[in-house]
């Protein structure tokens, strides 16, 4: 039914008369008066067509994310961004960890070296309630 509307007003503007070139017309003939049930309809058309682009959108970025999260083979250990479009990145491949340079058009081996165990993060972190009561002067202990 959406796309036999979106037919209609497209045939609709395509049948509109043209005018001639060289001959003179009053503005009334030239800008004919859209009805508001057409604006709405080409209105709608386009909010149709702006939403499936979104869904499309959304539906590509979910896949690609449910497939690189089944990728045992390669892992993605750290980042840094070390400038505006460039980071150095170290990824394990196996049993050997990469560390990549990587800019737009290029990415660089810097050094490989053998898989390591990373620290377990949070150990010794304080909680940000704790900083927070500190940073308003409440606890003076560090």
């Amino acid at each position: 039914m959406i796309l036999s509307r979106i037919i209609a007003t497209l045939c609709a503007l395509a049948a509109t008369p043209a005018v001639a070139q060289g001959t003179a017309a009053p503005a009334a003939e030239l800008a004919p008066a859209m009805p508001l049930g057409a604006m709405l309809q080409s209105l709608f058309a386009l909010l149709v067509v702006l939403g499936v682009i979104v869904g499309a959108v959304w539906l590509l970025k979910r896949t690609q994310r449910l497939q690189g999260a089944s990728n045992e083979v390669l892992r993605n250990v750290a980042a840094v961004a070390v400038g505006p479009k460039e980071r150095v990145v170290v990824v394990e491949v196996g049993d050997t960890w990469l560390v990549l340079g990587v800019a737009p058009g290029q990415v660089r081996s810097l050094y490989s070296l053998p898989r390591q165990n990373l620290p377990a993060r949070g150990i010794n972190a304080p909680k940000f309630s704790d900083w927070l009561t500190r940073a308003r002067g409440g606890d003076e202990r560090a």
